[in-house]
């Protein structure tokens, strides 16, 4: 129901906003830097892993999203610091995640207001099986 009801120009609209708060709470020079805007990020198909070891699509900095649990399925990786939007549909419900930044780094997952709902332990850290549901933005430093 929720992406039907998800459109760009509202989702444009809380990416600024988000950009403004996180950059404020965070307090960092790089999440402000990016004056208001969203990055794009980029999506490919993801591998099945083990637990412990990163996919291989996953490189070493980035923190990679999955559509589906044990890191499978439609992957968005990003990469430099900053706040991004999953794309396209099928973000809701089951999937998975590997934050494979710099050792301690965590990701913050926020729900389409911009509200925090989950920060990531620091990295290397990861969920073969978590709940897209109420994520829509993911700040990755």
């Amino acid at each position: 129901m929720w992406s039907q009801i998800r459109s760009r120009l509202p989702r444009a609209m809380v990416a600024v906003g988000l950009l403004s708060a996180f950059a404020t709470a965070a307090g960092t020079a790089n999440a402000a830097a990016t004056n208001g805007t969203t990055t794009a990020a980029h999506t490919t198909t993801g591998t099945v892993v083990t637990p412990n070891a990163a996919p291989s699509s996953c490189p070493h900095g980035d923190f990679c999203a999955y559509q589906g649990v044990n890191y499978t399925g439609k992957e968005q990786k990003v990469g430099p610091c900053g706040v991004y939007e999953l794309q396209g549909s099928g973000w809701s419900g089951p999937g998975s995640w590997y934050n494979n930044q710099s050792d301690g780094i965590k990701a913050r997952m926020a729900n389409k207001y911009g509200v925090t709902v989950y920060v990531t332990p620091g990295a290397p850290s990861h969920d073969a099986n978590g709940n897209w549901s109420p994520i829509w933005f993911i700040q990755n430093c």
